[in-house]
């Protein structure tokens, strides 16, 4: 779309990666129940504390790196005893494929952990993040401001 303001379906909240694990289990109500996204899940910390220490009724970790995967494949294995009633599953997802996005409007929350510091990637992303998540749904980016990295990814969601 056009310039302008981002919709206002998109909640869009920034924290530091550092709080970005406190603020899950400070706010384990936010996930209670819900269909959440993981994007560029990396070595899992994030979504597997989401995971563990929420009451989220599905959970899918992703990541666009097969290495990435397998590892966090084995993580999962290790803690899903963990989950409660929790549904974890991986994905393959890469933000510049659209044949592979998960349906429209499929999710609640969306949170990626220091995912924004490659600037060719935010518009991938940011895509993305505007098909999946449904309306009045939370983006929740856990980053930190690496070289102007998050102020230029805030600034593409305005665009």
């Amino acid at each position: 779309s056009g310039g302008g303001e981002a919709p206002p379906a998109l909640d869009f909240v920034t924290l530091s990666f550092a709080r970005g694990g406190s603020h899950i289990t400070k706010n384990p109500k936010l996930f209670e129940g819900k269909r959440v996204l993981e994007v560029g899940t990396g070595l899992g910390f994030a979504g597997l504390v989401c995971a563990v220490c929420t009451d989220v009724a599905y959970l899918e970790l992703t990541d666009g790196d097969p290495e990435v995967l397998r590892t966090l494949h084995a993580s999962r294995t290790m803690n899903a005893d963990k989950f409660g009633s929790s549904q974890v599953v991986l994905r393959k997802l890469c933000w510049n494929e659209q044949k592979h996005w998960p349906e429209r409007a499929s999710f609640d929350i969306i949170f990626g952990a220091d995912v924004g510091y490659r600037d060719e990637f935010h518009g991938g992303l940011i895509r993305m993040v505007m098909h999946v998540l449904r309306p009045g749904g939370t983006f929740l980016l856990l980053a930190s401001k690496r070289c102007g990295s998050l102020d230029r990814f805030v600034l593409g969601i305005t665009l």
